[in-house]
């Protein structure tokens, strides 16, 4: 009995040393794969590259969109998604057709900008959205 707690005792202490000094977790590495959300109503992508103004990627940016669809429109289909690590976002199965444009609304911090998409003109579209500050190297201005 004493010779079987000493072997689970090992084996705990093991298995602690392994997954307790690795020194990485999943939340310090973002994911590199790139996010998508689906509609699941048709065939068309829309794919979003969210930088600051300097060219860096913005990772975790949140980009929304409603799509209505249905009898006079009285169906909401609401999608999110956030960047990757690389600030890529995709909308995948979207419609080929709507009544009217969609818009996205891109997020991060405290800043954000629409984008209007219409499936009929390009169903395979591609958008560079700039957040953040809109002039980085210049200092906020005081009054005097």
């Amino acid at each position: 009995m004493t010779r079987a707690l000493s072997a689970f005792g090992i084996v705990v202490i093991v298995l602690f040393a392994v997954t307790g000094f690795t020194g990485t977790s999943p939340a310090q590495q973002p994911p590199t794969a790139v996010t998508e959300i689906s509609a699941e109503m048709g065939s068309c992508t829309v794919d979003f590259r969210v930088t600051n103004f300097v060219g860096e990627p913005i990772y975790n940016a949140k980009i929304a969109t409603q799509i209505r669809h249905g009898f006079l429109g009285k169906r909401k289909l609401d999608l999110e998604a956030g960047t990757n690590s690389e600030g890529r976002a995709r909308f995948v199965k979207m419609p080929e057709r709507v009544k009217h444009p969609l818009q996205f609304e891109a997020r991060w911090g405290g800043d954000s900008t629409i984008i209007t998409w219409d499936p009929g003109n390009n169903c395979h579209a591609e958008y560079p959205v700039l957040l953040g500050k809109s002039n980085p190297e210049k200092p906020a201005q005081s009054e005097q």
